[in-house]
């Protein structure tokens, strides 16, 4: 009775055993493998670390996996694009059918190199190195090993040079801002200079309060950045200032009443300094 019940939980512990061997064999199937990791590649195909791992798992299955009839048709379609390009959005083109190619096939060599010249191509130095590369870790064994390499070398002097050049651009722009800023800063200074103390006047006739048709003059009174303004009748009497000013802003009148901004009124000094314009026309000539 014993011997018999020990058969049988041998047989049941040999049936456990080889059907865990049997799952555990499943679940490490190599295309199984290649599988589950492409998938995840596609829904982030800027993993790059999981691209390395799809092509060092790739070498080493036997036999090779086949090449996915939509990355073989993405890489004919990029090479199509490629043998036609003229402008940069054909080279953008194939640059696209490589990249999709890749996403199908991550392994796929060709796909790689094919990237990263056209990246190379395009100035974007970084995503060239890296597909290059990858084309060196998928063939490391490649009759054009050293050329590739040197090819990545020279990229990476671009990429160098290009950052430089871009620096040195950079700063001559900002050299020549300035040097626009303090032209024009001096300018200014000279126009205020040559304003500062100017008084214009705008000379109009109207009916005085006691009747009487009489001609009226507005001022501007030039002081620094500042004008303001006055009024009265045109013989000198009865002149006051009133409550607008004009800040100066280059050639440009910002008006404001008691502090108020009122741009309705804005003007504009000619650049001869001899009259200004403001509101709706008025005309300011220099009388002093």
């Amino acid at each position: 009775m014993i011997s018999r019940m020990a058969c049988i939980c041998s047989l049941m512990l040999g049936l456990m055993v080889i059907t865990l061997f049997s799952a555990h064999a499943q679940s490490s199937n190599p295309q199984q493998t290649l599988n589950q990791y492409v998938s995840d590649l596609q829904k982030n195909p800027n993993d790059y670390a999981l691209r390395e791992k799809i092509i060092r798992h790739v070498q080493t299955m036997k036999p090779k996996p086949a090449v996915p009839e939509e990355a073989k048709r993405h890489l004919a379609r990029g090479k199509a694009a490629l043998r036609g390009a003229k402008e940069a959005r054909d080279f953008q083109d194939a640059a696209e059918e490589f990249k999709k190619a890749l996403l199908y096939a991550p392994w796929l060599a060709e796909g790689y190199y094919n990237l990263g010249v056209i990246q190379d191509k395009a100035g974007h130095y970084d995503d060239a190195i890296k597909n290059l590369k990858f084309y060196l870790i998928a063939t490391p064994k490649a009759p054009d090993a050293e050329k590739v390499k040197e090819l990545v070398y020279e990229i990476e002097y671009r990429k160098e040079k290009a950052a430089k050049d871009k620096e040195a651009a950079s700063r001559k722009a900002a050299e020549d801002s300035r040097a626009q800023q303090e032209a024009a800063a001096r300018k200014q200074a000279e126009f205020l200079s040559r304003i500062n103390g100017a008084r214009y006047a705008h000379y109009f006739r109207g009916t005085s309060t006691d009747g009487v048709n009489r001609e009226f003059v507005i001022t501007l009174d030039v002081r620094g950045d500042t004008i303001s303004q006055g009024q009265g009748l045109a013989n000198g009497r009865d002149w006051s200032p009133n409550p607008i000013i004009f800040k100066i802003d280059g050639r440009t009148l910002r008006c404001f009443i008691n502090g108020r901004a009122l741009p309705e009124n804005d003007g504009v000094i000619s650049d001869d300094g001899s009259t200004i314009t403001v509101g709706h026309g008025a005309v300011y000539k220099r009388v002093r």
